[in-house]
């Protein structure tokens, strides 16, 4: 089990295993570091495949913003843009 938490209270992680079988290839990762000063907002993309078969909380309090270079103050997201065509339009 991985020793790192989040860095502060108010970070929200996802709850459970990563769930590789829903179609998604690829994570969003958004930065809100670093701790002091303003935002980063930095942004990336992170293959499913890369990823350790940890929890989400555990996955998210290891991540490093290579802009920045805060541990932990991410936001993951599934990209959504790879499993719905939002050029069909809603029926």
């Amino acid at each position: 089990m991985p020793w790192r938490r989040k860095p502060v209270a108010w970070l929200e992680y996802w709850e459970g295993p990563v769930n590789r079988g829903a179609g998604f290839k690829t994570v969003l990762v958004y930065c809100v570091g670093p701790p002091k000063g303003k935002l980063c907002g930095h942004c990336g993309q992170i293959p499913l495949q890369d990823l350790p078969d940890w929890d989400w909380r555990d996955i998210s309090a290891h991540l490093r913003c290579t802009a920045c270079g805060t541990v932990g103050y991410v936001d993951t997201r599934l990209n959504w843009s790879e499993v719905i065509d939002f050029n069909k339009g809603i029926c």
